[in-house]
């Protein structure tokens, strides 16, 4: 491919080509999904979060969808709150997100490919869902 990397202080980073960000640090070019990061300033969390999924920046409509989906699942479920409580105060952050996410998980068994079938992962309707469980905590 051409690449080389040095990686002291990352310890091991891939390097790879991506269809999300584009970045050439020398000519001072960020991109996302195509779009300069300039233009993507006064996008809201949601419009960039659409973009970064689903590859375009949302029309007024499709952006109404997401935002209503998004916070309809918004609300954490008392039992990922229980777990995180249960966390001592000064535990490290990403123990704290981990620990969350791996509650959060147990509350919706109907997406959890061990239980449901693998075929969840095919189906567009269930990706979006969680997609907006996830976004909206």
């Amino acid at each position: 491919v051409g690449l080389r990397t040095y990686d002291p202080g990352y310890t091991n980073t891939t390097a790879v080509i991506s269809r999300i960000s584009y970045i050439d640090g020398d000519k001072g070019i960020l991109r996302y999904r195509g779009y300069p990061i300039e233009e993507l300033v006064d996008s809201t969390y949601l419009e960039s979060a659409y973009l970064v999924i689903y590859g375009n920046l949302p029309s007024r409509a499709a952006l109404e969808v997401f935002t209503e989906a998004v916070m309809m699942r918004s609300p954490v479920p008392k039992a990922v709150e229980d777990v995180i409580d249960a966390m001592p105060h000064d535990a490290h952050p990403m123990a704290i997100i981990l620990t969350g996410l791996c509650a959060l998980s147990g509350c919706h068994p109907e997406q959890n490919p061990a239980l449901a079938g693998q075929h969840v992962y095919k189906l567009r309707e269930v990706q979006d869902q969680q997609i907006a469980r996830l976004i909206g905590k």
